[in-house]
């Protein structure tokens, strides 16, 4: 051990708070002993039957809200029960390799997945945490459950040689059952630990004589209680209870949170005892605004969250609390929400929702249409309202062009000053990084001109990756080592992709990547309300009249056979414009400068018509 003393410390403190905190984590010894009564591998006449009945108390490990081992085993069983069982008995097997044993039982997961597979299973899901599950409710003084996270903060905190790596092999996990075996040494010699311990078990729960499921429960309460209480001002702490107040639509008793928080599997489970209080009260208040005035009664006070990470307004506290004042707090500044974009994006309220659905639903949306439709605009400020805030820091803007390549896009070797090549990560695998580091939140990578570049060859093994049904899974990049880890795109990165429609030099999107994204197609909007209201703010004849014979000229355009509705001028041409800049020099700037040159290259086959557009547009700026 590398830190006794701060292992100690930590006994002390589960010592202090175990009574409360067992209530919560007695589940763990009730699994060991619903599985001991229950469990006949060789004489049930029923295997599938007595399995169910034996993991009947194991859904907090073996079901959460992302990981079905339970469900797919139990699938696999009713589908063929007889393998399973040798499974089982493999498994179990004590006179043969643990490490073979664990790696014959994800083999022949996946060739049951395989060969059952109705459409639905996409992973087998046992894992080496779920298998270490299963030889620890068999062998209860001997097993312990693998759990990459709780191990890697375990390993940091004391353990000198120990270090796990995620998805590592089996010998990684052996490892591990050491480091958990050395740990079990200073329980043991605590005879208060061992007594309080017993004090707690009921009759419906195994009697752990060899400590070894309370060193798995010291574990979890180290890694996912005292580790996160003591750093409760963590944003990664903030982050998550935010997300579980948005679930829950905004506001939320402690007993509704307890429930969400304990679904998602990513904190401890708050406890209602006065230090935990404290150190909650604490935290949020020192990231709030502005603080709700509350009557205290026979309960504990409220406390509002209000300015930190989305800004999303909560209360976090008990029942029976009477509100006497309520104290109004100004808007977080960077809050943008739907409304703030329909405001600012003139599409209707119906297409908004139809874009973020196809978003949602594919991950992968291209804004196409004609130059000053507003798509790099609409893309951020969609990613904005998405994500209910201007964070630009989960946002990465790229350009492709024809010399964008692989290297600069996933992952290649690059000249250094030295004149020497040094492999670097590339912008796309930087992002995914760090989105895959805040799962709760919404990543946005936005890519201009997408169809300018050569897509195959940026995205490479991308590709596939991409798909919305792929997120998570993992595949070896062209340029990493034999023992790096295999990459993946996390399911909260989103790619928004613009493409012009009116280039008559750019390519057509490859066929691959293009069922891999929806295409929505952005028009000129000049008579949406939201435009309308912005054209009468701007009280001006000029406008209006300039825009009328836009709108003309788009007819003309659409009714062309060698352009067509993808050439039309759009609206954001207009835009920005406020009544004191909106000067008739002004738009004749626009006109002479921007719309006229377009025209020209429109119909530079036909002088005729580009020349009569011209005239028209600069007509309307004639003295007479």
């Amino acid at each position: 051990m590398r830190n006794i003393e701060k292992l100690k410390q930590v006994i002390e403190a589960y010592k202090a708070e175990f009574s409360e905190y067992f209530d919560e984590e007695s589940y763990k010894w009730e699994a060991i002993k619903c599985f001991q009564d229950n469990w006949d591998i060789d004489y049930s006449t029923n295997f599938a039957d007595m399995l169910k009945k034996s993991l009947a108390k194991t859904d907090n490990l073996l079901n959460t809200a992302f990981f079905y081992p339970k469900a797919m085993i139990l699938n696999f069983a009713n589908a063929n029960p007889q393998k399973v069982r040798e499974m089982f008995a493999n498994l179990y097997d004590e006179r043969k390799n643990l490490s073979e044993r664990i790696q014959s039982f994800i083999n022949q997961s996946e060739e049951l997945r395989k060969k059952y597979n109705d459409g639905k299973w996409k992973n087998h899901y046992q894992t080496t945490n779920a298998i270490t599950t299963y030889l620890w409710l068999k062998y209860p003084d001997k097993y312990y459950i693998y759990k990459y996270e709780l191990y890697k903060k375990m390993a940091e905190a004391f353990s000198e040689e120990y270090r796990p790596k995620r998805d590592g092999s089996t010998d990684d996990v052996i490892n591990g059952f050491k480091m958990y075996d050395e740990i079990r040494t200073y329980l043991i010699n605590d005879k208060t630990l061992q007594d309080i311990l017993s004090d707690n078990l009921t009759n419906e729960c195994y009697p752990d004589k060899k400590l070894v499921t309370l060193t798995i429960d010291f574990g979890f309460y180290f890694s996912r209680y005292y580790h996160e209480k003591t750093n409760m001002d963590t944003p990664t702490y903030l982050q998550e209870i935010i997300a579980v107040l948005e679930e829950l639509g905004g506001t939320a008793h402690l007993s509704d949170i307890n429930a969400k928080i304990k679904e998602r599997d990513k904190l401890p489970y708050i406890k209602t005892n006065p230090n935990w209080e404290r150190q909650v009260s604490a935290s949020l208040q020192s990231h709030c605004r502005e603080t709700q005035t509350f009557k205290e009664g026979n309960s504990e006070l409220f406390y509002s969250v209000n300015g930190i990470g989305k800004g999303v307004w909560g209360l976090i506290g008990f029942k029976n609390t009477e509100i006497i004042e309520s104290i109004p707090s100004a808007e977080k500044e960077n809050s943008y929400t739907k409304e703030d974009f329909l405001n600012q994006v003139y599409i209707t309220e119906k297409e908004y929702d139809t874009l973020t659905a196809l978003l949602e639903h594919k991950k992968n949306v291209i804004l196409q249409g004609t130059p000053g439709v507003g798509k790099t605009f609409t893309a951020k400020r969609l990613a904005y309202a998405i994500m209910g805030e201007k964070d630009d820091s989960r946002i990465e803007f790229v350009q492709f062009h024809q010399s964008y390549s692989y290297e600069d896009f996933i992952m290649g070797y690059r000249p250094t000053d030295d004149g020497s090549f040094q492999l670097r990560k590339g912008v796309f695998y930087r992002f995914c990084d760090k989105a895959r580091n805040d799962p709760n939140r919404k990543y946005f990578f936005i890519i201009d001109e997408i169809n300018r570049g050569n897509l195959s060859k940026i995205f490479g093994e991308m590709l596939m990756l991409i798909e919305a049904d792929k997120r998570g899974d993992k595949l070896k990049l062209t340029y990493q080592k034999e023992d790096d880890e295999p990459f993946s795109i996390p399911d909260n990165v989103y790619i928004i992709g613009m493409m012009n429609t009116a280039d008559r030099s750019l390519a057509m999107i490859d066929y691959a990547l293009r069922r891999r994204f929806s295409f929505f197609e952005m028009e000129p909007c000049f008579d949406s309300e939201g435009f309308k209201a912005y054209s009468d703010s701007l009280s001006n004849d000029y406008f209006n009249a300039l825009i009328a014979q836009i709108k003309l000229l788009n007819k003309d355009i659409e009714k062309d056979s060698s352009l067509g509705k993808g050439f039309c001028i759009g609206h954001s041409y207009f835009c920005n414009l406020t009544s004191d800049i909106c000067t008739d020099k002004r738009l004749r700037e626009i006109v002479e400068y921007d719309i006229i040159p377009m025209l020209s290259e429109y119909w530079f086959d036909d002088r005729d018509k580009a020349d009569k557009w011209s005239a028209n547009l600069r007509g309307l700026f004639n003295d007479d």
